[in-house]
């Protein structure tokens, strides 16, 4: 009998967070919050968990989003980066901010990974993204390649976790 009340409470538990909708271990993760706002731009500029000791989405510790971009100017050759951001809009307004220049195009934009641009002597680029620089870096010299671009060089490489 004890050990029915002991599962039968265990069972009235259980239905309880159903009906709660309470997030399981597997769900937890830090919510985030602004850390920093730009009084220029408007908008935040870097995130972070709420409270310490949490996981983000993917099972890492920081922010629960976390993308990057970079963006570039092919008649100027400025580059212009963002990190650390809550949304792919907000890092690409600011990797072009940053280039600097009316023909700042965002290159690759990337979610809690790495991106890369390579450009070539005549002008050719490409860029991609990886889960680390090394792959990010590799994959934009492949873009750059596949454009027959000449002697492709990465020139930039940015992580954002």
């Amino acid at each position: 009998m004890t050990m029915m009340r002991g599962s039968a409470a265990a069972a009235l538990s259980l239905w309880i967070v159903m009906l709660t909708g309470a997030l399981t271990p597997a769900q937890a993760y830090c919510p985030t919050e602004c850390k920093r706002t730009d009084p220029k731009l408007g908008y935040c500029v870097e995130y972070g968990p709420v409270g310490a000791g949490c996981t983000g989405p993917s099972g890492h510790s920081g922010p629960a989003r976390s993308y990057g971009a970079i963006a570039y100017s092919s008649t100027s050759h400025d580059i212009g980066y963002a990190e650390n951001y809550g949304s792919q809009a907000q890092a690409e307004a600011r990797a072009k901010k940053e280039c600097g220049q009316s023909d700042c195009e965002t290159t690759v934009w990337y979610y809690n990974s790495c991106g890369a641009l390579a450009t070539g002597d005549d002008g050719a680029w490409g860029a991609d993204h990886g889960d680390d620089e090394q792959r990010a870096n590799k994959a934009a010299l492949a873009q750059c390649t596949s454009v027959n671009g000449q002697n492709c060089k990465v020139i930039a490489t940015y992580c954002s976790r």
